[in-house]
């Protein structure tokens, strides 16, 4: 059985990285826990549009996420933060593909386009 631990990984984690965002080790192992047994930490899951975050957030972590997608030079992104009690959060997961079926995030949407159009 194996059991490694390294940062999260691909261009955004390596980006969020770089841009010295916390980052959380992600764990690999066999045999998985049951779901009910896996010791996860809560998650809180941001979306940046057009460089405006979306929804109410930690001011710190929609800085993060703001700057990601900033630095990564995309307007729609969805960021997701391992939260940690008592600690710094750490990056997790960066997806260009946000979450269209919240009402929020679709008027958002709208909004931006709307905007580009007028520009």
């Amino acid at each position: 059985m194996s059991n490694r631990s390294k940062l999260a990984t691909g261009t955004l984690g390596d980006l969020a990285h770089r841009l010295e965002i916390p980052v959380a080790a992600v764990t690999k192992s066999s045999p998985r826990l049951p779901p009910d047994e896996d010791p996860k930490l809560p998650e809180m899951t941001l979306t940046i549009i057009g460089g405006r975050i979306v929804g109410s957030c930690d001011e710190a972590l929609g800085a993060c996420a703001a700057r990601l997608a900033r630095a990564s030079s995309l307007d729609l992104l969805r960021v997701s933060f391992e939260r940690q009690p008592g600690g710094i959060d750490r990056f997790l997961s960066a997806r260009q593909f946000v979450d269209v079926a919240d009402q929020e995030v679709s008027a958002a949407i709208v909004r931006y386009f709307e905007q580009c159009r007028v520009s």
